[in-house]
């Protein structure tokens, strides 16, 4: 049932008090417990799916949530009512949220700073405002140029070239389910350790972080 996934973090409290406390966090998200507590999930609309298990996520009160392409399978108007959902949420909590993503317009309305991987190692940080007005490295530059009406600073055509190579090759890798895309790009593009960071090297650990929080 719903309202027993949700209570499932707090599987050491009273019965009573798991009940009460996942009821008031599903109507915190939005999820009326006296329609939804007792249903099953494939009862569940994707974007109710999606605010049921961000109430099991905060039932432990995390300091951190950690949001793995929450929006990324429901509609455009779904996905809308989750990320004002999520920012209200860390709005009121005063959460520290790791949001990973492709969707780079969602990226720039929801987060506060961003980092881009490519080959499996961080390629670029930096301020969201910084990173999407003016990217410094190649790979985090097609990947903008790939957002319909987003053009970045100082167009260069061989960005264009580089940009239909990207998209032809994911394209090729999706119908064979291969690693062509590496492949193409990765003799074109700087190799990662020629970094283009910006505020390089400030990625202390904090140990004293509650990281229980996961949707």
């Amino acid at each position: 049932r719903v309202g027993k996934s949700v209570e499932a973090p707090l599987a050491g409290r009273e019965r009573s008090e798991r009940e009460r406390l996942a009821r008031e966090m599903m109507t915190a998200v939005g999820l009326d417990p006296q329609q939804y507590y007792g249903r099953r999930p494939f009862q569940l609309s994707g974007g109710q799916c999606q605010r049921a298990s961000i109430a099991r996520a905060l039932m432990t009160e995390p300091q951190l949530l950690v949001c793995d392409e929450p929006v990324s399978s429901l509609d455009v108007s779904i996905q809308a009512q989750i990320i004002n959902l999520l920012r209200e949420v860390q709005r009121t909590r005063g959460l520290a949220m790791l949001f990973i993503s492709h969707d780079l317009a969602v990226v720039r309305h929801l987060c506060d700073r961003v980092a881009v991987m490519y080959l499996g190692r961080l390629c670029e940080v930096a301020p969201v405002d910084v990173l999407f007005a003016a990217p410094r490295h190649p790979y985090t530059r097609a990947l903008l140029e790939a957002i319909p009406h987003f053009k970045t600073t100082e167009p260069d055509p061989a960005y264009a070239t580089l940009l239909q190579k990207l998209l032809t090759a994911v394209r090729a890798r999706d119908a064979a389910n291969s690693n062509i895309t590496k492949v193409m790009i990765m003799d074109e593009l700087p190799k990662p350790r020629d970094t283009f960071m910006l505020n390089k090297g400030n990625y202390e650990s904090k140990t004293d972080v509650k990281v229980t929080g996961a949707i």
